[in-house]
């Protein structure tokens, strides 16, 4: 275990310096679903826009329960999940993907986090089921697109073999399983170089 790491429930965590990286990729692929999560193509995973930017939020509300005494005792509240962007390409598919292409279906997401390897490792974000908000948002002066993504509990476990789903443009080649625990909305997966 390196220097200024500890080791909580089994997770190494702590002061390490070969994890500081300015991180990002522009690259994100989407597969459309059924709202169990089932694919409904042939489990193939497509090129999404050039992403410029992305923001995944994990948000519990926390809430407070009180008893006869006025004592209040604090519990967690509804999770809100988001995954949103703004791509860095303005085309008419691009221009019409939350307000037509995309409306009303389900997706799972596979993106991207880092177009460099951190620890030796490439990073990327795992959504099962996410539906895209139908807003159209075009930023000026750069006319870049605003996209937002709204992750659903997994309605099941899934077990995803990356090496199946069909992406060929990554920075490495995917290999290994990304597993979701019903409930959950996401998972990351580290792959080595």
């Amino acid at each position: 275990m390196p220097a200024n790491t500890s080791t909580i429930l089994g997770t190494e965590f702590g002061r390490i310096a070969n994890a500081m990286q300015k991180l990002g990729s522009g690259r994100m692929w989407i597969c459309i679903r059924d709202s169990l999560g089932t694919a409904i193509t042939d489990e193939q995973f497509v090129p999404f826009p050039i992403v410029k930017d992305s923001t995944l939020k994990d948000d519990f509300a926390e809430e407070f329960a009180e008893d006869e005494g006025g004592d209040q005792y604090p519990q967690e509240g509804k999770r809100t999940v988001e995954l949103s962007g703004t791509t860095a390409q303005r085309d008419q598919p691009t221009l019409e993907l939350s307000t037509k292409t995309l409306r009303g279906l389900y997706v799972a997401i596979l993106k991207e986090q880092s177009s460099r390897p951190v620890n030796g490792k490439y990073q990327y974000l795992y959504i099962p089921l996410a539906k895209m908000t139908p807003n159209l948002e075009v930023k000026f002066p750069g006319g870049e697109i605003g996209w937002k993504f709204n992750p659903q509990p997994a309605p099941s476990a899934f077990t995803v073999d990356l090496s199946t789903i069909g992406i060929t443009d990554a920075k490495v080649t995917l290999t290994g399983t990304v597993s979701i625990a019903t409930g959950e909305y996401y998972a990351f997966h580290e792959q080595a170089i």
